[in-house]
């Protein structure tokens, strides 16, 4: 079976919607086999912010960015939805 310019192999784990169509959970995980993706996008992102959190508390005391990741808000907001001033 061609898909696009990519031949896809039935195999038996490869099944066909009633349709006659292949189901888009089986084409998402076609493509990422296809293109060699072995992580998700969101592993993705989880490991650069831990790459860029260890950058950051490396750096040296007194780095503008390593105040403001240590930086806490000092008192408490009032409850309720806050007014709109126009």
């Amino acid at each position: 079976m061609r898909l696009g310019n990519a031949t896809i192999i039935m195999t038996p784990e490869v099944h066909l919607h009633h349709s006659g169509f292949l189901t888009e959970e089986i084409l998402n995980s076609l493509f990422l086999l296809h293109m060699n993706v072995t992580r998700s996008l969101l592993d993705e992102i989880k490991t650069k912010q831990l790459q860029w959190y260890g950058h950051i508390q490396r750096m040296e005391e007194g780095r503008l960015p390593k105040e403001v990741m240590k930086w806490r808000p000092k008192g408490r907001r009032k409850r309720g939805r806050p007014n709109i001033i126009k």
